[in-house]
């Protein structure tokens, strides 16, 4: 058995009582949730949400190591009456996207009541997370297979952008002190 699937049978052992899904991908594997899958209707509007939490594990069996890379990914929208233009209501669609990615960490909890396609007021929104089940599944899995983590090239880059920041900033810092001395 390969380290790289030995780590994920692993880690799927680990989150089996829980939403997590273990998938293969190429180079490793991904450790995904889907928190909310739904659409419900409101006041004179339809609206949907989509949100998925992924750990994306990559293993270079060559040396011993593995990379850990986390995205968060939402979608809302909502389609319907948004006010009143010349007199008479206006059609409005609004929507948002947003995602992470790299070393995310995140607790979230949404709870929302709408009508439901049968008609009725529902929960049609309630998870509650913590992306930290997931990493430490990963993590532990890994350290006792003994793999060593390895840096992802988003975390990386994000690094070498505050680094950078830091730097400008001692630099302006000693230039004002120059200046007023």
């Amino acid at each position: 058995m390969s380290t790289t699937h030995a780590l994920a049978t692993e880690v799927a052992r680990r989150l089996h009582d829980t939403p997590y899904g273990v998938h293969p991908a190429p180079g490793g594997f991904d450790v995904v949730v889907d928190l909310a899958d739904a659409r419900w209707w409101g006041v004179l509007s339809r609206s949907g949400l989509t949100k998925q939490f992924r750990h994306e594990v990559r293993v270079d069996e060559e040396n011993g190591s593995y990379r850990r890379t986390d995205s968060s990914r939402t979608v809302e929208w909502r389609a319907g009456v948004g006010g009143v233009a010349d007199g008479a209501p206006a059609p409005n669609v609004t929507g948002e996207w947003s995602t992470q990615k790299g070393w995310v960490y995140e607790r979230s909890s949404q709870k929302t009541i709408g009508i439901d396609d049968s008609g009725r007021p529902d929960l049609v929104v309630d998870y509650d997370f913590d992306s930290t089940v997931g990493q430490r599944a990963i993590k532990e899995a890994a350290e006792g297979l003994g793999l060593k983590k390895a840096m992802p090239g988003e975390v990386k880059v994000a690094l070498a952008f505050v680094g950078g920041a830091v730097l400008l900033a001692v630099i302006i810092l000693v230039a004002l002190l120059v200046t007023l001395l």
